[in-house]
């Protein structure tokens, strides 16, 4: 069977098997395109593949390539790895496979018909379970930084034996429009930046209503209870508005006995109406932004954007903003409705242990404590006694020790 049969065959069964998928499958073509692909790869419009990878497939593992494919539009990779692409586009590609292969795992588990994906598929559920793609990047950043600190007396002929990035299955290592992710012999589905790219808004305005369509496929049969289709469900859910967060959580806190911390769950009601606050009540707040190597600008703007919200909307007699990673490098504090300025001192490693204890020894009338980070650091080994708020940037919920956690990506801002 030659590899264009071969693909159909694994669309119609798709189509019959795993209905849930069939508009998104049948909004992607796919095209073979030899020269610059050596496994498959998309753009999100089109799907671009290497006739004899495809040779080397069985018909259920091209079943589970298919899915793959047509997964990372599904759920969003490129955009919400557009800045990570631009970074380092190996890891980026691999954090979206490992979330992709997660997810189309989870999805077996209610399946009639489990899928199978192609051998030495990048799938780690001991280490990453339930993790977004965004986390899974930071770690495999990580992850090559301490490779880097234990190579780094530069020693070595150069003659590697094909365990480094972009060897393996084949996948190429160049950094080609077409291919430039491989990692470790098993990433396939690579993303590539289209030639004649569409905006943003209409790509993700396309994906938005084929990700519905798949949904209300899944509730006519039966399957919208599934983690799978609640997963998907939560890509467009309406963001969080920054202000009414901020408010909610200040006004439980400040409601409440100082011995009461805020519920965890109390910042997923979006129906909790806005209390009025006065600026004695709730006193000092503190904003910490997370200024480590490993938040870019972009995360920054975003950070100064959710502290003026603060300051233009909440009432409080003192705005303490500390830029921190493995110490406190920065301290400025505001007043209400002033400006926020765009600062952001240090990019070195990240310890949480240094701001808590500078808060406590230096504004220890501090109420709130609002901690925006990507999750990754030392944290207290004890509780503080200054309520939490954790506005984090991809780590999931249980990572967080204490305090009250909420997604950047989740909030209007």
């Amino acid at each position: 069977m030659n590899s264009k049969n071969k693909i159909e065959k694994a669309i119609t069964s798709i189509l019959v098997r795993h209905s849930f998928f069939g508009p998104a499958v049948m909004s992607m073509p796919w095209i073979r395109d030899d020269s610059k692909v050596e496994t498959a790869c998309t753009d999100g419009d089109t799907v671009f593949y290497n006739d004899a990878f495809i040779d080397t497939l069985s018909v259920d593992e091209t079943i589970g390539l298919v899915l793959h494919e047509v997964g990372h539009p599904l759920f969003q990779h490129l955009s919400r790895l557009r800045q990570h692409f631009k970074m380092d586009p190996l890891r980026a590609n691999m954090a979206a496979d490992y979330e992709e292969n997660q997810m189309l795992t989870e999805y077996n588990m209610s399946a009639k018909y489990p899928i199978r994906l192609p051998k030495d598929a990048l799938l780690d559920q001991a280490r990453f379970g339930s993790d977004s793609c965004e986390s899974i990047f930071k770690q495999l950043q990580e992850d090559e930084g301490e490779k880097d600190e234990d190579d780094g007396d530069g020693n070595g002929d150069g003659n590697g034996d094909g365990d480094g990035d972009g060897d393996g299955d084949g996948s190429s290592s160049s950094s080609s429009s077409s291919s430039s992710a491989a990692g470790a012999g098993s990433t396939f589905g690579e993303f590539m930046p289209p030639e004649n790219p569409k905006s943003e808004s209409e790509m993700d305005q396309k994906w938005c209503e084929i990700r519905q369509s798949c949904i209300q496929t899944a509730k006519l049969r039966g399957e919208g209870g599934s983690d799978f289709i609640q997963r998907l469900e939560k890509l467009d859910e309406s963001p969080i508005d920054v202000e009414q967060l901020l408010s909610r959580y200040v006004d439980e806190f400040v409601m409440s006995d100082d011995s009461t911390k805020p519920d965890r769950r109390y910042l997923a009601d979006n129906d909790v109406c806005i209390a009025g606050m006065d600026s004695e009540r709730i006193g000092t707040m503190v904003f910490v932004k997370d200024t480590s190597g490993s938040i870019n600008d972009e995360i920054l703007r975003s950070c100064v954007a959710v502290i003026q919200a603060a300051a233009d909307k909440l009432n409080f007699s003192r705005l303490v903003v500390i830029d921190a990673d493995a110490k406190v490098q920065h301290v400025e504090v505001y007043g209400p409705h002033d400006d926020i300025e765009m600062y952001a001192k240090g990019r070195g490693g990240t310890d949480f242990r240094p701001t808590f204890r500078y808060i406590q020894e230096n504004e220890y009338d501090a109420r709130v404590v609002i901690y925006l980070t990507d999750g990754y650091g030392m944290f207290p080994s004890e509780e503080p006694d200054v309520s939490t708020l954790w506005i984090s940037y991809g780590a999931s919920e249980n990572r967080y020790p204490f305090g009250s956690v909420v997604n950047l990506q989740d909030l209007q801002v």
